[in-house]
């Protein structure tokens, strides 16, 4: 329930894209040479009785904001500092058809050891080759 963007502060600590953004500047103003990966989050869903009732492609917060929204705001300012972006939400293969098998049933939060494997490969893929 942050908003994403104060349009009079683009370091608004108060908002999703001022604080990231401020991080980012802090970052490499005290190193410049630092190589910055940012990973996405990862797509979410809510389970009920077995099935998946809510998820992160329709879920909004309070201020009407998916989590794809907070995600683009993520890459936009990522690319101002051309920081690198490990999508993990689009690119792991993480969705309401394979939640069974990437998470333990009843959490729709946290991967289990094969959702784990997925994200910790796409990361050092990243890392190593991105």
């Amino acid at each position: 329930n942050v908003p994403l963007k104060n349009d009079n502060n683009a370091v608004d600590i108060d908002t999703f894209e001022g604080a990231l953004r401020f991080a980012l500047q802090t970052l490499y103003t005290k190193n410049p040479l630092l190589r910055i990966n940012v990973c996405t989050p990862l797509y979410r869903f809510v389970w009920n009785n077995g099935t998946i009732t809510d998820d992160s492609d329709t879920k909004t917060n309070t201020l009407g904001l998916k989590l794809t929204d907070y995600i683009a705001s993520l890459e936009k300012v990522c690319g101002e500092f051309h920081a690198q972006v490990v999508d993990l939400y689009s690119e792991v293969g993480f969705n309401k058809y394979t939640a069974s098998a990437y998470f333990n049933n009843g959490d729709g939060t946290h991967p289990n050891v094969a959702g784990r494997e997925l994200v910790g490969k796409k990361i050092a893929t990243e890392i190593m080759y991105g």
